[in-house]
């Protein structure tokens, strides 16, 4: 793996629930509006343990594995361009990621905006949900 050994880790307050939040981590339609890897749109819902997921940054490739999956709690395992891992935790009114990999891709960079645009869909009028009926 070409590139350099990248580490962050961000803790942010976000206005919503835990329940609100959870569903953006373990549901695809939740985390696909923010997240900063591209989510297809045939994946099971929620994720499932050991679910593999092959995603483009333009022609770069990406797969990610879900390696932990449970209540407020999403691990995902990078390969290809990324060598490495992010854990995604949340509780109420809170969400923190740890990154860390090799890559010549800015990766603290993507994961900051991803945070600050998850926390932007919930001071909007109409906050991110994988329920449409929810909002």
């Amino acid at each position: 793996m070409i590139g350099r050994l990248q580490q962050s880790h961000l803790r942010i307050e976000v206005p919503a629930t835990q329940a609100q939040l959870q569903d953006c981590l373990v549901r695809p339609a939740g985390l696909r509006p923010w997240f900063w890897l591209p989510i297809p749109a045939h994946l099971s819902d929620p994720f499932d343990l050991g679910q593999t997921l092959t995603s483009w940054l333009g022609p770069i490739p990406i797969q990610a594995q879900v390696d932990q999956v449970g209540p407020g709690h999403i691990r995902f395992l990078f390969s290809g361009a990324v060598d490495g891992f992010q854990a995604l935790t949340c509780g109420e009114g809170w969400i923190q990621s740890q990154l860390e990999g090799v890559s010549l891709l800015p990766l603290g960079v993507a994961q900051t905006l991803s945070l600050l645009r998850l926390r932007q869909s919930f001071t909007t009028a109409a906050p991110i949900t994988a329920d449409p009926s929810a909002t």
